[in-house]
């Protein structure tokens, strides 16, 4: 699965799909990256938080490279059936990964006319997740354990941290962020039934 820049920008993106990718034996999906992808995604970090340390943008760089696999090579002169030129070298190297899907928050992929025909599925990122969730809701459990973590640890050191839903929410993925509060419900104790039950009362309030 090749994952966008725009994913990788974002740290709560980011967070979720490097847990469900390393989650389990074997894990759900593997991630593949460029270095293309992979200096964009840090060049718009950058661009957002100017005043960064330098250790955490080294540190950023370090893990997309540990968890993504670098498709090295590809054709960058394959014809991109969308508007946008500038997404032709992440198409190519969807193509040559051989990837089943490429997940995006680029609109320019989701609009292609004759997306049926491209060797790959694109998928937004809440869209993803969904999938993610349906095909292992165990898995997706485990990864709301470990982002609870962070969440924790994070809140310690920040006040302006976002609780995991609200941080979904903010970066596009407001049905999935439906089922982390289902899960953080579980976490805390309850059953499957009384989190749906809870979940039904929150929609209730809303």
């Amino acid at each position: 699965m090749v994952v966008d820049a725009n994913v990788l920008f974002s740290r709560t993106l980011r967070s979720w799909f490097f847990n469900l990718a390393t989650q389990g034996s074997p894990p759900s999906f593997s991630l593949v990256s460029t270095e293309d992808i992979n200096a964009e995604a840090i060049a718009r970090i950058r661009d957002r938080y100017p005043d960064l340390d330098g250790g955490v943008i080294t540190k950023i760089a370090r893990q997309l490279r540990e968890v993504c696999t670098i498709q090295e090579d590809f054709d960058g002169s394959l014809r991109f059936p969308g508007d946008d030129v500038n997404d032709s070298h992440v198409h190519s190297a969807a193509v040559e990964a051989r990837a089943g899907y490429l997940v995006t928050a680029d609109t320019g992929f989701h609009t292609i006319e004759d997306a049926d025909a491209l060797p790959y599925e694109v998928y937004t990122p809440d869209d993803f997740l969904m999938l993610a969730n349906e095909q292992s809701r165990e898995r997706v459990l485990m990864a709301t354990r470990e982002n609870l973590k962070f969440y924790q640890k994070a809140l310690n050191s920040s006040a302006d941290t976002k609780p995991l839903a609200d941080a979904l929410k903010a970066s596009g993925c407001p049905k999935f962020a439906e089922v982390v509060t289902e899960n953080l419900i579980l976490l805390s104790g309850a059953s499957r039934r009384e989190a749906r039950d809870k979940m039904l009362q929150i929609e209730g309030v809303r």
